[in-house]
């Protein structure tokens, strides 16, 4: 038997140890997935941070996502409205202040690692990174700005780029980037460089607001 999947979220890590049981006629169990609304998985999102890592959490569609540097983005099946798991040994526990409010996630991680992780109060933003940049592909970030009307929505006007390459990247960090689809027209996750044919002045647009299907728009400013 094969299983493919052709989503990074669609929980495989957690399916195809089951499947495996149930074919060898081994003892399996299937977790009670709890009904987490909307507004309670809005409260865990975050960028969390240990000592040497960066944890980011994500709420897209009904689903709480997790990431850790280069490793893919993985869905967290939820036991509470705290507590969440990808398999029965990699689990992530959320807990808050006390004011009530989530400031901490405690990771066990599938080699038996435990890290606690505090939320990342930096206000950590998008921006822009390539040899198109004046930081190029080495240096940080250049920040995008926000409307407060709408802080989804990134964006740089009448900004200098030079013939070359750029993707955009959150909190300095190569682990969340985003970069050209192969069709050439959206974007994705871990993708290709934008490229930049010439040099000039461009307005450069980042649109979060669905974060399922981000919008971008890189193009020459009107003179």
């Amino acid at each position: 038997m094969i299983l493919i999947s052709n989503s990074e979220l669609s929980h495989s890590d957690f399916i195809i140890p089951q499947v495996e049981k149930i074919l060898y006629n081994k003892p399996y169990s299937i977790p009670a997935i709890a009904k987490v609304s909307t507004e309670d998985l809005n409260k865990l999102e975050g960028v969390y941070s240990s000592e040497k890592s960066n944890f980011y959490i994500k709420s897209i569609d009904g689903q709480l996502i997790f990431k850790e540097g280069s490793y893919p983005r993985n869905a967290l099946l939820p036991l509470s409205k705290t507590s969440f798991q990808l398999d029965e040994k990699f689990t992530c526990t959320f807990q808050p202040d006390q004011n009530g409010k989530i400031n901490t996630v405690i990771i066990h991680f599938w080699d038996g690692t435990v890290k606690t992780a505090k939320r990342n109060t930096d206000n950590p933003t998008w921006g822009i990174i390539g040899n198109a940049t004046p930081s190029g592909w080495d240096g940080k970030d250049i920040p995008l700005q926000t409307d407060p009307k709408n802080p989804n929505i990134y964006f740089l006007k009448n900004y200098t780029l030079k013939k070359g390459n750029m993707k955009f990247r959150f909190n300095n960090d190569w682990g969340y980037n985003l970069g050209l689809n192969n069709d050439n027209k959206s974007i994705a996750f871990d993708a290709y460089d934008f490229p930049i044919h010439e040099d000039g002045v461009y307005d450069i647009i980042l649109n979060m607001t669905n974060i399922a299907q981000p919008q971008y728009s890189i193009k020459k400013s009107n003179p």
